[in-house]
């Protein structure tokens, strides 16, 4: 199939987008130790604030998923990445923890925003290329965490610090995200009528996926929690377990970075081999394996290898879970199933770094952080479950 130009600009200009955001995100957290330490915050109160956005993710998602059905994705895609730029330079001059939390809410909200509806543009665009393509836009998040890790390890060496670097890089989102609204596809509302009768007729039929949409959710959050915590909790179990420096440290989030962003970009090649169920459930199992080596070791070395390999795990996972809630239910309702599932992840980031915390009332951080092999066991037993359930809608619907 040929690619038209638009639909390659559009494209490309995803990449940009989900590159802003996964690198504001890595931006986030290799500068965690430096407010905990700033604000002397125990790893308790931190997971209160990274908490903060998640919720601030899923307060956003409630609101732009009917907004996607009713005005299209391009319009919160743009302007949602504008306000992230602003929202994580917010951040880097925060000056003590009221304001770091207010914040961190904030850039929940903007980065859930722009999340739920470049991947609802990604659909668009996957569709009109017809082949998949989805997880390639999610190596660019993976890639922009990756690159903006690195940046932010060498800049903590360096002597630099978040009031220079998130404030930096919170203008070039803001300005790029502005120029690249240019490159999106129009706005394609997803076939909402204003017809009370067809819109209510519409509403029962999505009804009926519910079930599977909320099962997708729930997976994909067990999954969710798991890859936030190998980023948001990889440098401070390398800190605080095996002794790292500070610069050091950050090298967790790299790690995970790297190894997410190389698979990330083969990808759709594995999916177009086996499947998206396939990839979702070997790519937790793998995932799970690397939580063991990265916590169980008693070097640093070591332990950068296992988050590597968790990196490798989930990589696809959480693109899998995206692209088939994407095109699940009611034409008329799809941003807003994809939006729930959306959403649910963001809870599952939201939870996870307070779950953490609060083990770690009770357990060292290195045990705490066993959680994410429980969970992602439950991605891989849980996934057969959901596509049993799947078929037995397909089978209703002919």
């Amino acid at each position: 199939m040929t690619i038209t130009r638009n639909v390659r600009k559009a494209q490309i200009a995803l990449w940009a987008y989900f590159f802003f955001g996964g690198g504001a995100y890595a931006f986030w957290a290799v500068h965690v130790p430096e407010f905990e330490e700033k604000f002397g915050l125990s790893h308790s109160q931190i997971s209160w604030i990274l908490m903060l956005f998640g919720v601030g993710a899923f307060g956003a998602m409630q609101v732009v998923g009917p907004l996607i059905d009713r005005v299209g994705s391009r319009t919160y895609t743009w302007l949602g990445g504008a306000f992230l730029g602003v929202a994580i330079s917010a951040m880097g001059i925060a000056e003590n923890p009221i304001w770091l939390a207010a914040a961190a809410l904030a850039f929940g909200f903007f980065c859930g925003g722009m999340d739920v509806s470049m991947n609802a543009h990604a659909v668009e665009v996957e569709n009109l290329v017809g082949k998949p393509i989805f997880t390639t836009f999610h190596a660019f998040w993976s890639i922009g965490g990756l690159v903006c890790a690195g940046i932010g390890s060498l800049t903590l060496a360096a002597g630099y610090h978040a009031p220079q670097t998130m404030v930096g890089y919170g203008i070039v989102v803001f300005v790029l995200a502005l120029a690249l609204r240019l490159w999106l596809l129009p706005n394609s509302p997803s076939h909402v009528t204003s017809d009370k009768k067809t819109a209510k007729d519409q509403t029962a039929d999505n009804r009926r996926f519910l079930p599977y949409v909320f099962m997708l959710g729930s997976l994909a959050t067990a999954a969710a929690i798991g890859e936030a915590a190998s980023i948001d909790w990889s440098p401070l179990h390398l800190k605080t377990v095996l002794g790292a420096s500070e610069s050091l440290a950050a090298f967790g989030v790299f790690a995970v970075s790297l190894t997410m962003s190389i698979m990330r970009l083969v990808g759709d090649r594995i999916v177009a081999r086996f499947d998206r169920i396939f990839v979702i459930r070997w790519g937790s199992a793998i995932s799970g394996v690397g939580y063991l080596v990265a916590l169980l070791s008693d070097n640093i070395p070591q332990s950068l290898i296992g988050w590597g390999l968790a990196g490798v795990g989930v990589s696809a996972v959480i693109p899998q879970f995206f692209a088939l809630a994407g095109n699940v239910g009611n034409p008329s309702h799809q941003g807003r199933n994809m939006a729930k599932v959306v959403g649910m992840v963001y809870v599952g980031i939201m939870a996870g770094p307070a779950l953490i915390g609060a083990l770690t009332n009770w357990l060292s951080l290195q045990y705490a952080l066993l959680t994410g092999v429980v969970l992602f066991g439950l991605v891989f037993f849980g996934m057969p479950f959901a596509t049993k359930l799947q078929q037995k809608l397909n089978r209703e619907g002919q």
